[in-house]
């Protein structure tokens, strides 16, 4: 049975070959030794054949993991507060999703906003919002990002300042 797994993400366990659950028993030595292998397994120059043989090394139904989610990986899991933070995500995601889960996951806990709640700059023709990081123009949205998720109603903004992250809901109105 064919496995559709269209808007879903590996969890990062998956991507370095660590156990397909969370551990709190993996060390950060289990993670860097992970991360060492998935590079040289993933690595272009060997995705794409043996120089001795002319054969290549992916096997079938293999996943190919990208050196930057590799990377993403690494940097989750090695620190013991990003890996927790990760694991209780994971935790409420998992469930009936066959170990997979959506990108959707990712902005749990953000803020959701209207675009009216932004302040409009007319010259700069920008909206923005303070962050509470202390940054007064941290969120910032322009005209084109609305185009462009126009069809969805509603667009993730990240803040110029720190890590934190915003919802903001909008819907077009038809010029006469």
């Amino acid at each position: 049975m064919p496995n559709d797994t269209r808007g879903t993400e590996p969890t990062n366990y998956k991507i370095l070959g660590l156990s397909g659950r969370p551990s709190r028993t993996v060390s950060k030595q289990d993670v860097k030794a992970a991360y060492h292998r998935a590079l040289l397994l993933y690595h272009p120059d060997k995705l794409n054949g043996s120089l001795s043989t002319g054969r290549p090394l992916k096997r079938q139904n293999e996943e190919l993991y990208t050196i930057d989610q590799i990377t993403e990986a690494y940097n989750t899991l090695f620190d013991e507060v990003t890996r927790a933070a990760y694991d209780k995500q994971l935790e409420r995601s998992q469930e009936g999703s066959n170990g997979r889960f959506t990108k959707e996951t990712l902005h749990n806990g953000v803020e959701v906003h209207d675009l009216e709640d932004l302040v409009y700059d007319e010259d700069k023709n920008i909206w923005s919002r303070g962050c509470r990081c202390g940054d007064p123009h941290g969120y910032m949205l322009t005209e084109a990002e609305l185009e462009r998720e126009s069809s969805e109603g509603e667009i993730y903004v990240a803040c110029k300042g720190c890590s934190l992250w915003i919802k903001v809901l909008f819907g077009l109105t038809e010029s006469e």
